[in-house]
């Protein structure tokens, strides 16, 4: 009498190689619909453990799309530190060109640990430590990170800016050159729980008009501080202007911003800009894509790898684009001061 098995585990059924082409993928689709499945018992049961390796795979397939699955997915970091701006610290000595340098780091870490790990939640703390989760981070790179340990592939069907099509800059290369500063600011105030503030700074050289990314400041903070946070980076940039998305509830905090900046001296009435979106978000940020390929944009490397830089990395499937957002205004506005004569700057708008 012939039985059919009741019991079906399935484990990393699928690999780079069987997911190179769509039509790869549609032959395990149809080998996993068509005799897999049909050849089990009425009553029996498939379970099926694996990495997503890209959207619209298998294991994509039957997470998202079949009801007759009981799915879980998980992530091997499942609440990142709320502390970014230590971490950057900790970025810039771990990338520092010292042969000590990942000591160093380490060392930075274990003195801010506490403040360090604030907010952060792992999957399975006995086998990695949000540290060295970190590391691997750091070495492999977002796009292979959330892939191998957060199955979180990138879409790239979907993904506007792939890390290919941006031109890296160090602090050598443009330590020579006559710089003019832009500020953009983009606000959390008024949206989402969870979004971040973000001050990005554009270097424009003087001779050339090309401008490069680097600085930038993000954070989930009160808008108070936030606010300090902007007069210490005036200070230190003298920012030629400085854009503000003064949308709703913003425009109150881009006032108070301005009168701050004024008691310190920075002619603020005349040098801010108060951004009125009248442009969907989307289309102001992916206008970035082609000076980002032809290098009239260029990026300072320490954003590889970075939190903020991972927003243009995972775009548009990532939770958060504060930070394209924020570039996108300081780049409009070196942009558009750069097209005018000094002095007949307009209003910033859209």
């Amino acid at each position: 009498m012939n039985t059919r098995p009741d019991l079906f585990i399935l484990d990393d059924l699928e690999s780079k190689e069987s997911t190179n082409t769509p039509e790869l993928i549609e032959k395990s689709k149809s080998w996993f619909r068509e005799e897999m499945l049909p050849a089990m018992a009425k009553n029996g049961i498939c379970i099926y453990l694996g990495t997503i390796l890209c959207y619209g795979s298998l294991l994509h397939y039957v997470i998202e799309e079949r009801r007759d699955f009981k799915s879980e997915k998980f992530a091997a970091v499942e609440s990142f530190a709320e502390n970014e701006t230590l971490w950057e610290k900790w970025r810039e000595i771990y990338r520092s060109d010292n042969k000590d340098a990942a000591d160093k780091a380490r060392e930075f870490y274990v003195a801010n640990e506490d403040a360090m790990l604030e907010g952060v939640k792992i999957l399975w703390p006995g086998y990695w430590s949000y540290y060295e989760l970190i590391v691997i981070r750091e070495e492999n790179g977002i796009k292979a990170f959330n892939q191998e340990y957060q199955n979180n592939p990138t879409d790239e069907e979907r993904q506007i800016f792939k890390l290919s099509q941006f031109t890296w800059v160090n602090s050598e290369d443009i330590k020579d050159k006559k710089f003019k500063y832009f500020a953009g600011i983009d606000i959390a105030m008024g949206k989402e729980k969870g979004d971040y503030s973000v001050i990005a700074t554009i270097a424009r050289n003087i001779e050339t008009g090309r401008c490069y990314l680097v600085d930038a400041y993000m954070a989930r903070i009160h808008p108070d501080v936030l606010i300090d946070k902007v007069v210490e980076y005036t200070e230190r940039y003298q920012y030629e202007y400085i854009a503000v998305e003064a949308q709703m509830a913003q425009e109150f905090i881009a006032d108070k911003l301005t009168e701050r900046l004024v008691t310190r001296g920075y002619p603020a009435h005349t040098r801010i800009k108060q951004v009125k979106q009248r442009t969907r978000k989307a289309l102001r940020i992916e206008g970035m894509l082609p000076d980002i390929q032809n290098g009239k944009l260029r990026f300072h490397n320490r954003f590889k790898n970075s939190a903020e830089f991972s927003q243009f990395e995972m775009y548009p499937m990532h939770k958060h684009d504060d930070f394209p957002d924020a570039v996108q205004m300081a780049y409009s506005v070196a942009q558009q001061t750069n097209r005018k004569k000094a002095g007949s700057v307009g209003t910033y708008r859209y």
